[in-house]
């Protein structure tokens, strides 16, 4: 099912596969192949996927909207083809932000 050819994060060949925009609070706002987003903990959210991915090389791009700048991160974690869990930092702790997150493979 891809959405768009080409390459991402400078990958050549990849697809884009989903892409979620939520709030802080988890909320999803617009959605490609999310089922949904659940805030864990402060700054550690977990997407899943509608239609799971055909492994766990895909790649996942995030943009935070609340906070910019260098001091903002994002990590994943306890990635699986169902969904991915990833925690957003701002200056180096756990902070809750919305964001926008793409995933390629």
């Amino acid at each position: 099912m891809p959405v768009s050819q080409g390459s991402a994060g400078g990958v050549t060949g990849m697809n884009l596969k989903a892409w979620v925009v939520f709030t802080s609070a988890g909320a999803v706002v617009k959605q490609l192949n999310v089922a949904g987003v659940v805030r864990n903990s402060a700054g550690n959210y977990t997407v899943t996927f509608s239609a799971a991915m055909s492994g766990v090389s895909y790649l996942c791009r995030s943009s935070a909207f609340d906070y910019v700048g260098a001091n903002a991160t994002a990590t994943t974690s306890a990635k699986t083809a169902a969904g991915v869990t990833l925690q957003l930092n701002w200056s180096g702790a756990g902070t809750d932000m919305g964001a926008l997150l793409e995933f390629y493979e």
